[in-house]
């Protein structure tokens, strides 16, 4: 039967890998083989290491992307802000406005003098 295969073929393979330490998921190198510069190129395989590490890579330099855009952004925001003069209390200089006016159209009620009176 093809399990009797199959275990047997699983023996002599750790039987052969008995002293070699386990490495994880490792591709080795391949031969260097150079007859002509325009041969085609095989580069090695990823392995779960270095994809996990340019992961890691990548989502540093998100992190450190978006920090400086945010921080852009606040910059941004204060300079705007800056130019933007804020009044201290716009009630107070509208009723000053509003008594301003009203006593230079109707000084004579306003003052306490009476029709009658002589203004001269």
């Amino acid at each position: 039967m093809n399990t009797q295969r199959t275990t047997s073929r699983r023996l002599d393979k750790e039987i052969s890998n008995a002293g070699a330490p386990f490495r994880g998921n490792q591709v080795f190198p391949l031969e260097e083989v150079a007859t002509d510069d325009r041969a085609p190129v095989n580069p090695p395989s990823l392995t779960d290491g270095d994809i996990m590490v340019d992961f890691l890579q990548m989502a540093q330099d998100i992190t450190t992307q978006a920090q400086a855009i945010t921080t852009q952004a606040q910059s941004m925001t204060a300079q705007a802000n800056w130019e933007v003069v804020s009044r201290a209390n716009q009630h107070v200089g509208t009723m000053a406005s509003h008594l301003r006016d009203f006593t230079s159209t109707n000084p004579p009620s306003f003052y306490g003098s009476k029709v009658e009176d002589d203004l001269q």
